[in-house]
Order: C-alpha cells, then sequence, then structure tokens
C-alpha cells in the first residue's frame, strides 16, 4: 500500500499537521494570487479526498 503511494509514508501523525499547514500555505499563495475564489474551493476538495483516503 506504501509501494503505491510514498506520499502516505510522509504522513506520520507528527508530520501530518505541518504536511497540512504546508498544503494550506501554498493554496492560501495560490488564492492571493489568483484571486479567483473557485480554483480555490476546487484544491480545497481535491485535498479533502485526498486526506479522506487514508490506508
Amino acid at each position: 500500500m506504501s509501494l503505491n503511494k510514498p506520499i502516505f509514508a510522509f504522513l506520520q501523525p507528527g508530520s501530518r499537521l505541518f504536511f497540512s499547514a504546508a498544503i494550506w500555505a501554498a493554496i492560501f499563495c495560490c488564492a492571493q494570487f489568483d484571486q479567483n475564489m473557485r480554483h480555490f474551493f476546487q484544491l480545497h476538495a481535491i485535498i479533502r479526498l485526498i486526506f479522506r483516503r487514508r490506508p
């Protein structure tokens, strides 16, 4: 399972908060740069799908 999705090996309980914070920071910077909230909500839905599919 970690062979198909090696990113989940990085998502340990200690680093998951830092990882999600980095994702939200990148999304916020992109939203501020883009000024288009539609992309913001699309990325939010994608990230919710990614975090919902934990092994």
